[in-house]
């Protein structure tokens, strides 16, 4: 399963700032909009890459680990 490069650019994002991130950390973190963001983690929720911890705070699931580790 392919994802665009803007979502790959938000899992990493995610991973760099220590595993769990806010929209406007990650927003910052690679010069995209916070709206932007919020709509590719909604997106990337749905798809189980990315969950969220507490309110406005997501973190890697294993599929979005995978995702990043090319598997």
């Amino acid at each position: 399963m392919s994802l665009e490069e803007e979502k790959i650019k938000i899992l990493k994002a995610i991973e760099e700032l220590g595993g769990i991130a806010k929209c406007k950390d990650i927003a910052e973190r690679i010069g995209m909009s916070v709206q932007k963001v919020a709509a590719h983690i909604r997106a990337l929720k749905n798809k189980g890459y990315v969950e969220q911890i507490k309110k406005g705070e997501y973190r890697l699931t294993e599929a979005g680990k995978k995702v990043l580790a090319g598997e």
